[in-house]
């Protein structure tokens, strides 16, 4: 109703731009009697609220309470801005999907704010930054976001539709509005630039040079990502948001997410959808649809298919070690979700041999079943080559061998992989079983193998450089 009266109202007659100003007002007033701010804590939801009103305010000050609204809404977006955005620039829901719409959200005020002539102070803008240095930071090679935690696919501005992983849009406009080559990540220029800023936009956009990308920590966001030439690799060591609270966490904890050859192997799921399937909801951000391990059967954290938005906060993620060199790179972490025993995982990247070294360490007592899992991309095929390899093929592209060092019950299991909300495609999921008593020590190679070359050479290879025997 509210698309046909704007239509209605594209010949000006003062009558139906009355009606279309009466719906933005009615709209206004709705909104502020009915924000979802909460003492013990806001997320998305409310930034919207006042995102909303900062966006009809400034953009139809005929209003009679816009003067009001446009400061309200910039007040409430930037004191929202320090309470949910963590130091190093994630937002605190501990998920990349809620991240990229938050993002939009404040990137779209800030340009409506500077193209009005609206004061933000430097701070609010560094903060701003911050969120959007994560976001290039993070994506893999092919410019796809990891989809860690919850996403729904939501946009602020969507000039264009996006899916939930797609982010290179904001990207082009962050590199144009901060003017700075560093958020450039293709040559293409997104139409969000053109829409926004016109030639002059593209003009600027397309005197940037792109820039290459390295190895980063976000200790607070807990994302870990670890890169060298077209190889990518994160590591999620995130706890579940809102300070222990949770609601968009996934059971996620130690997962990784592997791209070679600019092609994703090793994905995270997504989400798919919410309360249309709560079967399928508890699958998507359960421990045994993550690219981690699950011991017993168990959840890292306590989830209840009847209970969508809420888990316990057991494994609490640490940092143990973040190093970087010109040969490797590395980094470890542990949490405390299966405790008295706690899963280390450790993961290096050997950037001569192209190829990661992952080790698995839990510590305990008792005989538990340990079950180590992939989730792999869409579109992949997997041939298992024996209790302790298996190959993963686009025949297109390459391959990513995944081996491990103790003799294992292997099996694939039909699975699905969300890009965007009610979303799915059919992916597989690669694991490993093994029964044992702790300690327990499970060494991995993740070993990416190029169109034409040969498994047994090129592994040959990388297990003289790892000290293995043959």
């Amino acid at each position: 109703a509210a698309l046909e009266l704007i239509e209605h109202a594209s010949a000006c007659t003062p009558g139906r731009l009355a009606l279309v100003l009466k719906l933005a007002d009615t709209h206004c007033r709705f909104t502020l009697d009915n924000n979802e701010f909460s003492y013990v804590a806001t997320g998305n939801h409310y930034l919207t609220n006042v995102a909303g009103l900062f966006f009809v305010a400034t953009m139809l000050p005929e209003l009679k309470h816009a003067a009001e609204w446009q400061d309200i809404g910039l007040r409430e977006l930037l004191r929202e801005i320090e309470l949910q955005i963590l130091p190093d620039g994630a937002d605190w829901e501990s998920s990349t999907g809620y991240h990229k719409f938050v993002t939009e959200m404040l990137l779209v005020c800030l340009i409506l704010a500077d193209k009005n002539g609206v004061d933000v102070a430097e701070g609010h803008r560094v903060r701003l930054r911050k969120m959007l240095e994560y976001l290039k930071a993070v994506i893999r090679p092919d410019g796809g976001m990891p989809l860690i935690g919850d996403c729904d696919g939501s946009q602020f501005l969507p000039i264009v539709h996006r899916d939930a992983d797609d982010v290179r849009y904001m990207l082009d406009l962050a590199a144009v509005v901060c003017k700075e080559d560093e958020f450039k990540t293709g040559d293409e220029c997104s139409p969000e630039v053109l829409w926004l800023y016109g030639k002059e936009g593209i003009d600027t956009f397309d005197a940037m040079a792109v820039k290459g990308q390295v190895s980063n920590a976000f200790q607070n966001a807990g994302s870990y990502v670890l890169r060298h030439e077209d190889l990518y690799l994160l590591l999620n060591a995130n706890d579940v948001g809102l300070k222990g609270r949770g609601s968009h966490s996934h059971n996620d904890a130690l997962s990784i997410e592997v791209s070679v050859f600019g092609r994703a192997f090793v994905v995270d799921p997504g989400s798919y959808v919410y309360n249309l399937d709560r079967e399928a909801r508890h699958r998507f951000r359960s421990t045994a649809y993550h690219s981690t391990l699950m011991i017993d059967d168990q959840e890292q954290n306590a989830i209840d298919v009847d209970a969508p938005f809420v888990s316990s906060n057991d494994a609490r993620p640490r940092l143990l070690e973040w190093r970087t060199g010109d040969t490797t790179d590395t980094v470890s972490a542990e949490h405390y979700g299966y405790a008295p025993l706690v899963h280390r995982r450790t993961v290096e990247l050997v950037k001569a041999g192209r190829f990661w070294n992952v080790t698995d360490d839990v510590a305990g007592d008792g005989r538990h079943e340990f079950c180590f899992s992939f989730h792999l991309a869409p579109g992949l095929e997997v041939e298992r080559l024996d209790a302790t390899t298996a190959l993963i093929t686009d025949p297109e592209k390459g391959s990513l061998v995944i081996s491990c060092d103790i003799p294992a019950r292997s099996e694939v299991r039909e699975a699905g992989f969300s890009s965007h909300y009610g979303k799915l495609e059919p992916s597989q999921i690669i694991r490993w079983v093994v029964t044992a008593e702790p300690p327990l020590s499970v060494r991995w190679l993740l070993v990416p193998m190029a169109l034409g070359e040969r498994l047994d050479t090129r592994l040959a290879h990388v297990r003289k450089l790892t000290h293995n025997k043959p």
